[in-house]
């Protein structure tokens, strides 16, 4: 909530930023969110942490910025700066597919923003089920 505080209070900045179409800018306005109780603190009922936190981390900008400002730029555009961002810390899903596609966890096919959506768009398609059923499926498929 506090973060959804700042980021309406933010909202003029953010907007011009993605008018611009100027991702440097979207994530440069969301890193400098700041709420004093945030900064410290994970959840209402936890102890203060011990270090400062940010109240939107890096990882998160880039996900914000590839989901919410990417898509509202022309297919030219979105697919130049997808192509040209490093992706945020691969997460589960993502690593659970190269495992899935390629036997073992391949660091180097995480790395790109592009990559990883690629790689979240077959989790999303084909592993909600379990994988060894979609192999299945397909050695059955016909042709």
């Amino acid at each position: 909530m506090g973060a959804l505080a700042r980021v309406a209070g933010a909202f003029p900045r953010i907007k011009r930023a993605a008018a611009a179409k100027n991702v440097e800018a979207f994530c440069e306005v969301l890193g400098s969110l700041d709420h004093p109780y945030w900064r410290r603190h994970a959840s209402l009922a936890a102890d203060p942490l011990a270090h400062r936190t940010a109240l939107i981390g890096g990882d998160r900008m880039l996900d914000l910025a590839i989901n919410a400002l990417l898509p509202g730029l022309t297919l030219e555009e979105a697919w130049e700066r997808l192509g040209a961002l490093t992706g945020p810390t691969a997460n589960q899903k993502i690593l659970r597919t190269t495992e899935w596609l390629c036997g073992s966890v391949r660091p180097a096919l995480c790395r790109s923003a592009m990559q990883q959506q690629g790689l979240l768009q077959l989790h999303e398609d084909f592993l909600h089920h379990d994988p060894a059923l979609v192999w299945e499926n397909f050695s059955r498929s016909p042709g």
